[in-house]
């Protein structure tokens, strides 16, 4: 009951705010503007999710080298960065397919040099950003801006915004991992 009034409550306060949003940034003209906000947003609806300041102290608990701050802005980084890959691939009218396949390329090819103790964590840390707080917001940041930006003019652009997000926390933390593997080896 508890969610489906959450939902409720977003479709009636979030939605029009990010449609406000998507129609605003025409008013910017620049892409990189565009992509800088996509990743503030990011950021901070990330940073704010309950979830993985949940999973960033469990992380340091069971691994006394990974800081929980750190840990927690790396994450939320990640995820900033991948909106504002996002976005910008909805901007340029970029193959989301194409984009798929050269991230997920980059994760295999990454994860060979993780530690294997954080190759689950990176995953999880994927999984914990995309909850109840951070999804709502950039599923209707990617909404305003495919319905206002857009090549096409459709809210079909948005679709991979989430997808696309999720791949940031995976290379944030495996960028974290190969550091202190280096860091606590060298």
């Amino acid at each position: 009951v508890g969610q489906s009034m959450f939902l409720v409550g977003l479709e009636k306060s979030i939605l029009p705010i990010g449609k406000m949003v998507g129609s605003s940034f025409i008013k910017l003209k620049k892409t990189i503007f565009i992509i800088f906000f996509g990743f503030l947003f990011g950021l901070v609806v990330t940073v704010a999710e309950p979830a993985i300041a949940v999973l960033a102290r469990q992380a340091h608990m069971v691994q006394g080298a990974v800081n929980s701050t750190v840990f927690l802005w790396i994450t939320g980084a990640g995820i900033g960065v991948f909106v504002g890959i996002a976005l910008f691939r909805i901007l340029k009218d970029i193959n989301p397919k194409i984009m798929f396949a050269i991230m997920y390329a980059v994760v295999f090819l990454v994860v060979i040099f993780v530690p294997p103790e954080f190759v689950a964590l990176s995953f999880d840390a994927s999984g914990a950003t995309t909850g109840d707080m951070s999804v709502p917001f950039i599923l209707v940041l990617g909404l305003g801006i495919s319905a206002t930006m857009s090549k096409h003019k459709t809210t079909d652009d948005s679709f991979g915004v989430i997808g696309f997000a999720s791949v940031g926390p995976i290379l944030a933390v495996f960028m974290y991992a190969i550091l202190l593997k280096l860091v606590y080896r060298g």
